[in-house]
Formats: structure tokens, sequence, C-alpha cells
């Protein structure tokens, strides 16, 4: 194979938002994507915690499965899954050989993510999956997902993120999560937003706000600080998850709610609940000292981190890792996790839309009464294990704890 004709090869950072170019190429493969049933999944924090959980319960009720989430944590191959089993090297070649075959004698220019996901709706195809839970890249409305006729449309939630493609405010946010939804089509979600609520209102009638269905609330969650499970109560049952921290309770119910409407039983689903894997949230890599990785890297899901993080230390006794991409909220990120901790390490991301280690202390030294700014990951992990807290936590971006694996440190 011509190695300058590979995946790699297409421009990772493009995005062109838009479904025209993505439509004609899906015509000219012959609508794969219209060969199995799908679960489409917009919002802005929760997507991938919510896909695990359904993922695991069509698993577990016999159906053959394909998962479709972005962006990978370690390696690329995570994000296309069947049966829980990742694409492999060989086959992301000959897909992306397939793909691009196609584009070139039809004169179709795609983006990466656009590439990535025509080779993952052929995939599943040709592996004859019963059901794709589908995942949408950046918004919604003019994702390149968002080709599909879905079964069922599923909305985790809303909040200030993309802001540069997706409007600066909630209302203009909303509208975008909101345009996966398709005529006759059920909607699930699991925020109390009004101005979500608003956008969903003006295009179906067919919704469900799972957290008013249940009555959802804090009571309904409780957290195995032992075993750091989570317990979710509803309907007199309870349901034990293997994603740990309470704001999975929702992620976890609106997953239930959609295996409930595809006729998944209770039981069936209990089972598959400590089935569910999820990596990169929560990540316990190892215990003595703990070392936790999360992509926390906007407002709401550095809120989760720090209340988690709360829960478990309470007595503040733990030391940050910090780096954050520079077109993200810095500051709402930074104000949440002092939240947990006066302690933090700056470091930097080595790619065009990362920080180094002195913009970040620059940053977030406000933040943290004891800051220090580290040039590498390597150093800034000796220098936060030096300081003696009870946990590191490294978080920011999925671009640091990528840097992490891939360097095994």
């Amino acid at each position: 194979m011509d190695k300058k004709k590979n995946l790699d090869s297409v421009d990772k950072f493009k995005i062109k938002l838009g479904l025209e170019n993505m439509e004609k190429a899906m015509k000219s493969l012959g609508n794969p994507e219209k060969n199995y049933k799908i679960i489409h999944i917009a919002g802005t924090n929760g997507k991938g915690s919510a896909a695990a959980f359904l993922e695991a319960g069509l698993l577990a009720a016999g159906y053959r499965t394909g998962k479709y989430t972005s962006p990978e944590i370690y390696r690329f191959n995570e994000r296309i899954t069947v049966n829980g089993i990742e694409i492999n090297d060989e086959d992301v070649d000959i897909y992306y050989e397939k793909i691009n075959k196609v584009l070139e004698e039809n004169n179709i220019e795609l983006t990466y993510f656009e590439v990535t996901t025509a080779m993952m709706f052929l995939y599943m195809k040709e592996k004859n999956i019963d059901y794709l839970v589908l995942e949408t890249g950046l918004g919604g409305r003019t994702d390149a997902t968002n080709t599909v006729a879905p079964v069922i449309s599923l909305i985790t939630n809303i909040s200030f993120d993309h802001m540069e493609f997706l409007g600066n405010t909630l209302r203009e946010i909303a509208h975008e999560k909101a345009g996966i939804i398709k005529k006759d089509v059920p909607v699930f979600f699991s925020d109390s937003k009004q101005e979500l609520l608003l956008e969903i209102k003006a295009k179906t009638d067919n919704y469900v706000n799972v957290l008013e269905k249940y009555n959802f609330n804090n009571e309904s969650v409780e957290l195995d600080k032992k075993k750091l499970k989570t317990i979710v109560k509803i309907n007199g049952k309870e349901f034990r998850l293997s994603l740990f921290g309470k704001f999975q309770g929702k992620n976890f119910l609106l997953a239930y709610e959609a295996l409930r409407y595809l006729g998944i039983d209770d039981e069936i689903i209990t089972k598959s609940c400590l089935k569910a894997v999820w990596q990169g949230r929560f990540q316990i890599i190892s215990e003595n000292p703990f070392i936790i990785l999360d992509g926390a890297h906007n407002k709401d899901s550095a809120a989760v981190l720090s209340e988690n993080l709360a829960e478990v230390f309470p007595d503040r006794e733990l030391v940050f890792i910090i780096s954050i991409l520079k077109d993200k909220d810095n500051d709402s990120v930074l104000e949440e996790l002092a939240k947990a901790s006066d302690y933090a390490v700056f470091t930097g991301i080595n790619n065009n839309r990362g920080q180094n280690s002195e913009e970040m202390y620059n940053r977030g030294k406000d933040y943290f009464e004891h800051s220090y700014a580290e040039s590498t990951l390597e150093s800034a992990l000796e220098k936060a294990e030096s300081l003696n807290k009870k946990a590191v936590v490294i978080c920011g971006s999925f671009f640091l704890l990528k840097e992490y694996k891939k360097s095994d440190i």
C-alpha cells in the first residue's frame, strides 16, 4: 500500500460542517448505514458513557453490536468496535483504501472525521451487525454522522463547548444537538435546561425527559467508595454500575430507557451494568498512590470530576496534572478543578491546539495556591508524586491522557 495514501495522510484537524459531501459519499457506497438499526447519541458530555451502557446492554441481550465514538483516548482503533472488539490495523488500511477509491472515482472530498465515519459505516455493514451505537462527533445537525435514520435518538445534555462551531448561547448549542432528531423517531434526553426542551419541542412531540419520568435526583444515586461503583435506584430496583460517579446515573438512565424501549428486560440490564467500559473517565491506573485519568476538558466535565474527587478525597489530599487545549474554556475548567485541590502541576500538549507548560502555568497559577510548571509529562508526574498526596489526577485533555499511555510512564 502506498503510505502516502493511508488514513494518516488526511488532515486530522480540518473541520467542515455540513452533510452534502457525506451524503454523496454514502450514496456512492450504496448507503451501507441502512443495513442495521442505529441508536444516535448527541450531547456535550456523557455520550461515551451512555454509549458504553447501551453497548453492554445490547451485547448482554445477544445482539451483534457495533459502536462508533470519538475522539480516541489511546489509539484510533478504539473508535470502531464490533462486539467490544476494536477494528484491527489491517482493516483500518483496507477500509480506508475502499473509501478512498470511491471518493477519487466520484471526485468527492471528505474531512478526516467524514472519512473515518464512512469507513465505519461500510465496516459495520460487512460485519453484519444488528445495532450500531453511534456517537456524534461535533454538534449534531451538520455532523458527519447525521446522514442516518435511527430507531432512537438520545441527547445527554447541553453546555458550553466548541462555541466557535456551535454557537455562543445554550439555545444555539441546543439547536445543533437537537438537529439529530428525525420525524417519528423517539427522542430521550437527560437534561432539564429549558433551552434544550424548547429546541426538542420545535421538532417533535415524541420525546421523554428521563429525569422527569423517573423523578431522578441525587437521592437516586449512591457511591460505593470502597469498590468505586455507582449504585442507581429506580422503581424499587438497584443497578450497580462499573463507571464511577454520581453523574453516571444520568448517563445510565438514558441508556436504560433506550434498552427498555428496545424490549430488553431489567434482569439483562442489571447484569450488563458492571460490564460497561469507558476509558479516560475517572479511570484508575494505580492505587498506591492513586493515579486517575480523566478527559475532563470543559466546565461541566470538570465540575463532575471535582464532585467525584470530593466524594473519594474530602480532605483535598490530591494533586492535579493539567494541560488544556487553547481553544477550550480554560478559566471555567480551572475554576472547577480548583474546588477539589490546592495543588496543580501544569504541563504541555505538543500539537497545534495545545499550550506549553509556561502558558498553562500562567493561565492556571491564580486558581491553585500551589502551582508548578513542568515541560514534560514525565517530569510533571515526578513532581506530583514528590508532593506525597493521596492521589495524582491527570486531566484537561484527552491528548494528555493519550500522551500518558503512549509514554507508558
